[in-house]
């Protein structure tokens, strides 16, 4: 064979793998968390007599802050939210589940509703945390997603989903959201959307009913004011509730 040939043959290749291994998506997936919430609910009917439900509900979610033996974690404000806030007889109990399969209890620290964001404590330093983006998407931007879709969770396992910001909406009455095309189904709510340097710039809250490929996320610049300020209100709290 031409030797002239064989050198582009062999220039093709190298740059072929080291445009293979730099376009490698590596997001912090020690930092993801699959959310479970628990549900025993107790109903009674005159006439009908009580009877319990059990029930569990799934998401996604993932650590935003890391100090001493405490962690704080974000997922979707509806997850957090009492399944019937009427019914005294209601036992609740959210457990995070990380990348190695341990499980832990958490707390619900906030829910905000506006914004469909909750903010949880986990009384244990965990492994990792994803860190927020120094500035804000542009439209056409390529990002990245760690969820659990349906339910899909194993120890070792992370999905990791690939799509592109689309821009901003404002839904009536509601603030402003960001719009995705990323895959996106039941279970995906709580999902942490990265950038290309693995910052975080969204966390999915709803997806368009009949389309998977689109969903909608808690603003840029809210998440960050909330992570900014959560990172002292949160640790002066739980100094206080271990000192009591």
């Amino acid at each position: 064979m031409n030797r002239h040939l064989l050198a582009v043959i062999g220039l093709l290749f190298i740059v072929s793998s080291c445009a293979s291994r730099s376009g490698a998506v590596r997001p912090p997936t020690n930092a993801f968390l699959y959310i479970e919430k628990s549900v025993e609910m107790l109903t009674c009917k005159e006439g009908v007599g009580c009877a319990t439900a059990q029930f569990k509900i799934s998401g996604s979610g993932f650590v935003v802050l890391l100090k001493g033996e405490s962690s704080v974690a974000l997922t979707a404000g509806h997850l957090c939210i009492p399944e019937d806030p009427t019914n005294p007889w209601v036992h609740e109990v959210i457990t995070v589940y990380d990348i190695t399969g341990n499980s832990y209890k958490a707390d619900v620290l906030e829910v905000h509703l506006d914004h469909d964001i909750c903010v949880l404590r986990v009384w244990e330093k965990l492994k990792n945390q994803v860190r927020m983006a120094s500035s804000p998407p542009t439209r056409g931007d390529r990002v990245v997603a760690m969820s659990a879709p349906m339910g899909i969770y194993f120890p070792g396992v992370v999905p990791i989903f690939e799509g592109f910001y689309s821009g901003d909406i404002t839904p009536p009455g509601k603030p402003v959201r960001g719009a995705y095309t990323l895959p996106t189904q039941g279970g995906s709510s709580g999902s942490a959307i990265l950038d290309s340097n693995n910052r975080l710039i969204g966390l999915i809250i709803a997806k368009r009913t009949g389309f998977e490929n689109f969903c909608i996320s808690a603003q840029y610049s809210y998440l960050k004011e909330l992570i900014e300020r959560i990172r002292d209100e949160h640790f002066t709290h739980q100094r206080a509730v271990r000192g009591s």
